[in-house]
């Protein structure tokens, strides 16, 4: 939904008046270009897409398939093998690949015991019989209903992407009518907690065969066989998923996760979840409490802010060994004064940074004054709301790989407040699910699994020191107030490093208490100026977040749309970010 605000030159109102909108059914760039002034009008089109773009809701999901599936054309031949695990709804399987567009092809369905488990040597012996010629295989439930054209897509991705091992498509689910699934590029962590794209998967023969020797559930050929530089995902529904059996296929999951971490030498624990859509668990990975956490809380008056963080919040700082930094900056007020100074015999320590507020160089400031191992940025009107939360952030952050790690945030009310960041959304970040209240599970279950995401709010945020040195901190300069915490995580990401969210830490956000809004015209100039900067250096990953499917819509709250038009159908590997670094001043 849009607002509008309509006036002359002059100042006069247009609001009763009517008013004339042009619509362009595949967004302006597209249709300059079938106009053919692709050359001349291309980066207008593009600017304008972005700016404004346009969605339509799930629940016309038919009708939007309809409109934009894809034509698959393809000359690409090669022989699939399609397994089955369970003896449910066989032949609809089948009878939707003798539907299939791709003409070569050979099937098997393996009795399942519980839920996808099957066994071995039923698996070995297709394999070398009827699929002995086959160059991928493709796992699924029997009962799932493929895409007339999804092992066509399949095979096309393996045709055209050299390094990908395994390709995962989106999938439909019922619930009185179809509904989409849409996944995100490669999702180490949500993979982990949710086995999300197991449900509907191909995998190249040498990889299948490598995970065959072992795997004994779907889940654990997923878990077996991703790679997260050669794992794929195909944007659209390549299959409708049967009914899942949740407490079965939790079990089956929680095998599998801990058979990955088992082959990766990691210690942790896998705890069942509720599951919703999807069967899901929880991961704890080990932690070393040697290693310690310092909070940051940035400061400037509001002692009673201050004072009801700090209360919350040092709980957990006792439970995991932690201390607390306060960064006052330029307080005045007496009551705040008094309540710092007396900070000392509760052994947290306070620091002074003077000058104009500038988040960015007050918690590099207070980085430099810092020697424990962690560092956890938190706003001083976050207020925890129980004793475990930092814990939690410490077992995602202890996968060496993670750059930092974001919580859970709710408004007084109860809504969400933060679920991660979405880029995109008007050539823009928005919080993802502030539309929600909080139990919900969110767009795929999105708020009951820690899952990966581009970036996290410093409200709450936890990583490590050296990580935070290795990126040149929080740019104090581009992003003084606004986005530094989105351009922290996307160097980190441009590292190597994974971003997680996790709902298992939730903490109370006040938002903007202590510092007041961007409403004032200075306030607004120096965030629209922030903003330009973030499209500039970040225009590439606003355009194309690996973490949010480029069939959802950009132009309200993420996840609540279908994007018209799609923005690209084209299989994706989750690539690092790469900036184009703008000049001081430009």
């Amino acid at each position: 939904m849009r607002g509008l605000s309509a006036r002359t030159m002059s100042g006069r109102s247009l609001v009763s008046e009517p008013l004339a909108f042009v619509a362009f059914d595949r967004g302006l760039e597209q249709t300059l270009a079938d106009l053919g002034r692709w050359d001349s009008e291309r980066l207008r089109g593009q600017l304008f897409d972005q700016l404004l773009p346009a969605s339509v809701p799930f629940h016309t999901y038919q009708g939007w398939k309809a409109r934009f599936w894809p034509a698959t054309q393809s000359d690409v031949s090669s022989e699939a093998a399609v397994v089955l695990i369970g003896d449910v709804r066989v032949d609809e399987s089948i009878e939707s690949l003798e539907a299939q567009r791709h003409a070569a092809w050979t099937a098997a369905s393996l009795p399942a015991q519980g839920f996808s488990q099957f066994d071995p040597r039923a698996a070995r012996e297709f394999v070398d019989g009827d699929a002995a010629n086959s160059e991928f295989f493709v796992f699924c439930l029997s009962g799932t209903i493929l895409a007339e054209d999804a092992l066509q897509r399949f095979a096309d991705v393996f045709a055209s992407e050299v390094d990908c091992d395994l390709v995962y498509g989106d999938v439909e689910v019922q619930g009185g009518a179809v509904w989409p699934l849409a996944f995100s590029a490669f999702d180490l962590e949500r993979a982990l907690e949710q086995a999300y794209g197991a449900y509907c998967f191909a995998v190249r023969r040498e990889r299948a065969l490598e995970a065959l020797r072992s795997a004994t559930s779907l889940y654990d050929i997923f878990l077996s066989c991703v790679e997260p530089d050669r794992t794929f995902h195909l944007p659209g529904s390549v299959a409708a998923l049967p009914r899942i059996d949740a407490s079965a296929a939790t079990a089956e999951l929680i095998a599998a996760s801990e058979a990955h971490f088992a082959r990766a030498g990691i210690e942790a624990n896998v705890e069942p979840r509720k599951a919703g859509l999807l069967p899901a668990v929880r991961v704890k990975r080990a932690v070393d409490w040697n290693e310690r956490t310092t909070i940051i809380i940035p400061n400037r008056n509001r002692a009673d802010l201050l004072k009801r963080c700090i209360e919350t919040v040092t709980p957990a700082v006792h439970e995991t060994n932690a201390r607390i930094l306060v960064v006052d900056n330029g307080s005045t007020e007496p009551e705040t004064l008094d309540y710092l100074e007396s900070l000392s015999a509760e052994e947290i320590d306070v620091i002074s940074v003077e000058g104009p507020f500038n988040f960015a160089a007050i918690n590099n400031a207070a980085v430099d004054c810092v020697d424990t191992e962690n560092i956890c940025f938190l706003n001083n009107d976050v207020q925890a709301l129980d004793d475990g939360w930092l814990a939690e952030l410490l077992w995602r952050l202890a996968a060496p790989d993670v750059g930092a790690v974001g919580a859970k945030l709710l408004w007084p009310n109860s809504v969400v407040q933060h679920g991660g960041v979405v880029l995109g959304t008007n050539f823009f970040a928005a919080h993802a699910f502030n539309d929600r209240m909080d139990g919900d599970p969110g767009y795929g279950d999105l708020l009951q699994v820690a899952h990966e995401c581009s970036a996290v709010t410093a409200a709450c945020l936890l990583m490590r020191k050296r990580d935070f040195l290795a990126v040149g901190g929080m740019d104090a300069i581009r992003f003084p107030i606004n986005f530094n915490d989105i351009d922290l995580c996307l160097k980190l990401r441009q590292l190597g490093k994974r971003i997680v969210f996790t709902p298992d830490a939730k903490l109370v956000h006040l938002e903007s208490a202590s510092r007041g809004r961007d409403s004032t015209p200075d306030r607004k100039a120096r965030f629209n100026r922030e903003l330009a900067m973030l499209r500039a250096k970040w225009g590439a990953v606003l355009i194309d977040d690996p973490y949010y499917s480029p069939l959802l819509g950009l132009d309200s709250a993420p996840f609540s749309a279908l994007a018209w038009p799609p923005r690209s159908w084209k299989a994706r590997a989750n690539l690092p970010p790469v900036p184009t670094v703008p000049p001081i001043g430009m």
